[in-house]
This record gives C-alpha cells, sequence and structure tokens, in this order.
C-alpha cells in the first residue's frame, strides 16, 4: 500500500462517524434522524428493522443507524454494535411509565463490550409536549446516569424532535467528543509516518526523512524535500512535504 493511499485512508477514517441510534419504541427516534436530515416529519412511521442515513455535520460524515425500539426487536440491537463510535439513547420525556424500562435497557447497551468505547449522548426528547419530565428529574432520579454511564464520556439535552430545540447543540456535542481522540489518532499515526520515512520517493522526487520539519543546513542538498507533520484550519492531521514544491 503507498503511503499516499495510507494517508487518504487515514483522513477518510477520521471524516466518519457511526453512529448507533436506539430507544424505547415511540421516543422519537425516526423523527430525530429526518429533523437533522431536513426532511419532512408530518409522516413517521415506526421503525420495522432498521434505516441508515448519512447526515453532515461540522465537516464529518455520520452514518445514523435509527433502529427499531419494539420489544420484539430489541433482542437484535447487538447486531449492530461494531464499529459504533457515539451511541444516542432518546427517552421520551413524557413516558413516565416506562422510566423504569428505559434505563434497564440501557444499563443492558451500556454493559456491552463492544460499546465500550463509544460515547453516550441522551436525548430527552419530547421536551414540547405537555407534562413532560425535566432533564435534571429524567438524568439523576430516573436513567441515575452518574451510577450508569460513570466510565465513559456521556452528556444529556433536552430535546424536541418537533421543533428541533436542542438537536445542534447536542449532535454538535456528539461530533466534538467522538474527533477528538480520532484526530489526536491520526496526528500520531502521520507522525509516525513521516518519522520512519528514509529517501522514499513520490514520483521521481526523494524526501530526505533524516530531519524532521526543518529546512536543509547550509550546505545540504536543498532540492531534497522535506516531510513533516502539520494540522490544517479545522484540525485535520495533514503530510506536508515542503523544500520541492510539493505538498501531500
Amino acid at each position: 500500500m503507498g503511503l499516499l493511499t495510507i494517508i487518504r485512508k487515514v483522513k477518510q477514517k477520521e471524516r466518519e462517524i457511526r453512529v448507533l441510534l436506539v430507544g424505547l419504541d415511540n421516543a422519537g427516534k425516526t423523527t430525530v434522524v429526518k429533523k437533522i436530515c431536513g426532511d419532512d416529519i408530518s409522516t413517521v412511521s415506526p421503525t420495522l428493522g432498521f434505516q441508515i442515513k448519512t447526515v453532515r455535520r461540522d465537516g464529518y460524515a455520520l452514518n445514523v443507524w435509527d433502529v427499531g425500539g419494539q420489544k420484539s426487536l430489541r433482542s437484535y440491537w447487538r447486531n449492530y454494535f461494531e464499529r459504533t463510535d457515539a451511541l444516542i439513547w432518546v427517552v421520551d420525556s413524557a413516558d413516565t411509565a416506562r422510566m423504569q424500562d428505559c434505563r434497564d435497557e440501557l444499563h443492558r447497551l451500556l454493559q456491552e463490550e463492544r460499546l465500550a468505547g463509544a460515547c453516550l449522548l441522551i436525548l430527552a426528547n419530547k421536551q414540547d409536549v405537555a407534562g413532560s419530565l425535566d432533564v435534571g428529574v429524567i438524568r439523576d432520579e430516573h436513567l441515575r446516569l452518574g451510577e450508569l454511564a460513570q466510565n465513559r464520556h456521556w452528556r444529556i439535552f433536552g430535546t424536541s424532535a418537533v421543533t428541533g430545540d436542542g438537536l445542534d447543540a447536542s449532535f454538535s456535542w456528539m461530533v466534538a467528543d467522538v474527533a477528538a481522540p480520532e484526530q489526536a489518532v491520526g496526528v500520531k499515526i502521520l507522525a509516525l509516518i513521516a518519522q520512519v520515512l528514509v529517501h522514499i520517493r513520490i514520483g521521481d522526487r526523494p524526501i530526505d526523512r533524516r530531519r524532521v520539519g526543518a529546512c536543509p543546513r547550509e550546505g545540504e542538498d536543498r532540492q531534497l524535500p522535506v516531510a513533516h507533520v502539520e494540522a490544517d484550519a479545522d484540525g485535520r492531521a495533514e503530510l506536508v512535504v515542503v523544500g520541492a514544491g510539493l505538498r501531500q
């Protein structure tokens, strides 16, 4: 595999986030996805199985897996755990009768080893509905998130999938939380590549990796480009070849 292919794969990985969106049935999961995508929410049918939507948010492609929450479907949630970067748990804030069921199902999810590295975003949805529970009450008294999610990054937001309130802020937090370690890994990988490159050629021009990120000293061959790692305006890692008019 060529150097540029490796770099492109690192960059591509950094710009994609796999999101698993689940919750009890009738929590408003599909409406959340449609609202974020800008789709019509006047007619929403229960999700029987799953659907995948790609959402562009803050420079990232969010591949959102919206999985049905009916009791008969919950045993199949495990089929969608692999390579999940973020877990979104949607709560119907007005469904006070099923809060215990909601907590139990979330607890089971958080015990799954394949979801151990995923950040957790809880949407206390339907805040626009009369009689809905306050976000703090859901967090502390019903879900008791301080106990359930103490070993992972998590945040709860009050939202309304109908009005859109809280969705932008919640998704932006999720992207930022997932992207921070991804970008750090990307920088480290590219830095490692830069450290081990010694006279590797791009086309017909060699890259001198005897020194990293510096201009040739006096008397050295100034035709040999030097490779180093930078971050662009969006914080993305970038391998830069300087000294011979090349930038990769």
